[in-house]
Parts: structure tokens; sequence; C-alpha cells
């Protein structure tokens, strides 16, 4: 039975800090809709199943602004603690930089419903590997500035366009669940912010959600273990960018972003997407 828990690894150069407002992240604002379309699709495609032909499968595509209540995600009183001790490293008045931050961060942990923009993809490969192995899995949740791309005709090798969903939470939170071709279920959440001190010992500035056991966190891969809001039915990846803002124009911008970049996938039926 798994143990699900939100949990920091130790950082061991307490020399060294990143601060909260993370670079990766912060590469992609202002253009989020633009980059998130461009970015997350082209995933996507690249992991297109074939059919019996060897021919690439209809991609279909969902995006979706959904809620649920946060007693849903079992362990969230700790992440709740884990964000307090945070604001205590980096915020020590109210002039400080990060004030503005941790105050928007506090307002989403208040309530007790959590937003969440879901991008979901069908007849794709699914997420392949664990938390170790150099697979999809890794490259994808574990990984920063690695792709592991293979095929000549995949774009975006630098591993950096994963985190365009990222702006759109206000605590830089994504879950994500899987169910490859082989039958095997993947889920684990990751959220990137800055080091912090937590119960006396120096954290990392990644708190990841999943599977606790034996002082290690990894991914779940028991589908009944899975909290039911984020469980897959279908081959393919969905990533659930929680805490976000109930966005103003988001589905006219982000059907203009998919007609300019793949209209000619439209044209020869090579895509489907669903905005909700």
């Amino acid at each position: 039975m798994s143990n699900l828990k939100f949990h920091a690894h130790k950082k061991n150069d307490v020399n060294s800090d990143d601060g909260p407002a993370t670079a990766s992240v912060l590469t992609f604002s202002g253009k989020g809709d633009d980059s998130m379309v461009k970015e997350l699709t082209q995933n996507s495609i690249d992991a297109t199943q074939e059919d019996a032909s060897g021919n690439k499968k209809k991609l279909r595509i969902s995006i979706d602004q959904q809620k649920i209540k946060k007693s849903l995600i079992p362990d969230f009183e700790n992440f709740e603690k884990m964000i307090g001790s945070m604001k205590k490293s980096w915020v020590k008045n109210s002039n400080s930089q990060y004030a503005k931050l941790f105050q928007k961060i506090e307002n989403h942990l208040k309530r007790d419903e959590i937003n969440m923009l879901v991008f979901q993809d069908f007849n794709t490969d699914g997420l392949q590997g664990n938390d170790s192995e150099k697979d999809t899995f890794k490259y994808c949740v574990n990984d920063e500035n690695v792709s592991g791309k293979k095929s000549a005709h995949s774009l975006g090798g630098h591993g950096i366009g994963k985190n365009s969903v990222f702006g759109y939470s206000a605590i830089q939170t994504v879950f994500y669940s899987s169910l490859n071709k082989a039958g095997e279920y993947k889920f684990k959440g990751v959220s990137k912010l800055g080091t912090f001190t937590y119960n006396g010992e120096f954290k990392d500035n990644r708190i990841y959600y999943g599977d606790f056991y034996n002082n290690e966190l990894s991914l779940v891969s028991d589908n009944n273990e899975i909290p039911k809001p984020f469980r897959r039915t279908e081959t393919g990846l969905s990533q659930f960018v929680l805490f976000t803002e109930d966005a103003t124009n988001f589905v006219d911008n982000i059907k203009k972003s998919f007609l300019e970049k793949y209209w000619l996938k439209f044209e020869k039926d090579e895509i489907e997407v669903s905005i909700n």
C-alpha cells in the first residue's frame, strides 16, 4: 500500500540557495498560452502511437479547467507546513521581493478547493521508466534541462518546454499521471520553488509528491493508490497544473494558438483538440 507524502530532499550544499522565482518557469512568462500549446503539443506529437500499418494514429488532446477539494489530496497539511517554512526563509519583512509571491500562495492555500488546468493527450505512448531509469518519466518529471528525445524529427531537444505550464500555477506545482502502452500507471507531483529549512533540515528547492517508503519518495504505480481526480483510463499523459487563476479569454487564446501553429495537422485530420 502506498504512503502518499509531500517530501523535499535534503540539500547538501548549505551555502547555496535557489530562489522561489524559478528561472526555468520565468522563461515562459508573458507568453503562457502560446508556449503551453506549442511545447506540450509537440511533446504529444513526438509520443503519438503508430497503428498496425506503421502510420501515426490521430492525436487527441483535451484542455480543461477543473476544481477539486484539497481534502482529496492526502498529506496536503504537510505541504502547507512546508510552504509556511519556505515563506519564513524568504520573507523577512513586508518589503521583501518575495512578499507578494507568498501572499498569493497563501490566498490559494486558504481555499477549500483547488483550481486546476488539465492538459491531457490520448493515442500516445505515455511515460516510460521510473525515477532512476533514463527514460521519458524521469526526463519529464525529475530532470531539468534534459530532453532524451531520440527522433530526428522531434523538436525541442533541451528539456525546457515542460516548464511552460508551471507559470499558470501560483505555487508552481504540477501533478503528472500516465498510463503507458504497456499498461503501467505512473503518478507523481512536483513543486518547483525555493530552498528552505524544515524540521531543522535544509531542503532542496523541489517538493515532490508520491509514495514515501524507507525515507525515499518515488512514483506511484498502483492505480488504486493514485488519488481519484488524477487517474487515467486511456493511454497517454495527464498534466494537472494546480493552484491556477480563473483565466479570462483563455479558451479563445488557446484556440488561436492551436490554429496558428497546427492548422496543417487539423487540415490533414491528424489532430483533434477539445477545449473546455
